[in-house]
């Protein structure tokens, strides 16, 4: 039995995806006709990237007090620091104080910056919300095949060849600008 409400939901998701990809090898052998073949092949796959997406979002729900943590404790170090620091050498000038805090923050944060845990939280996050982002272009691809319409993956091979032609277009040019150059200067 699952300890936690995320435990439920992991388990309700893992046992959601295992039933689409269940349903979706189950698809030739289940009769249907025309529109609603491809439609339930495409409900399938929405379902699947839709499942995909709550796992990325509950890695990035995990991740982000983790992340607001070291913010803010490092913030408030870094205010105290600046405080103590102003009490102890006696400056009241706000200029003065201005500069002792920025620059406090900047160190305190620079430390937190530059460490493994602060990296390894970040790129966790990060990577989640990369995972969320590539499911939604998933969906988005799939609708775009229903409605007919380019999808991403085939908007960038077109652009991939028009690439290539372009490379080849130059070289040409620069074959026939030197071959014009020869001929002109073997006639003088």
């Amino acid at each position: 039995m699952p300890d936690n409400d995320k435990d439920v939901y992991d388990e309700f998701m893992t046992s959601w995806l295992e039933y689409l990809n269940l349903f979706s090898t189950l698809t030739p052998v289940i009769p249907s006709l025309g529109m609603i073949q491809t439609y339930r092949k495409r409900m399938i796959e929405v379902g699947k990237e839709l499942t995909l997406i709550y796992k990325a979002i509950t890695k990035f729900n995990e991740t982000l007090p983790k992340y607001d943590q070291q913010i803010f404790a490092t913030w408030f170090e870094a205010t105290r620091k600046a405080i103590e620091k102003c009490n102890r050498e006696n400056i009241t000038d706000k200029d003065a104080i201005k500069k002792i805090w920025i620059d406090t923050l900047e160190e305190e944060f620079t430390e937190l910056f530059n460490s493994d845990e602060f990296g390894i939280v970040s790129s966790k996050l990060l990577n989640s919300e990369n995972d969320m982002h590539r499911h939604i272009a998933r969906i988005a691809e799939i609708y775009s095949r229903a409605l007919n319409m380019p999808t991403r993956s085939e908007i960038d091979d077109i652009y991939g060849e028009v690439t290539k032609l372009k490379r080849e277009v130059k070289k040409l040019s620069d074959k026939l600008k030197a071959l014009e150059k020869a001929k002109v200067t073997t006639k003088n």
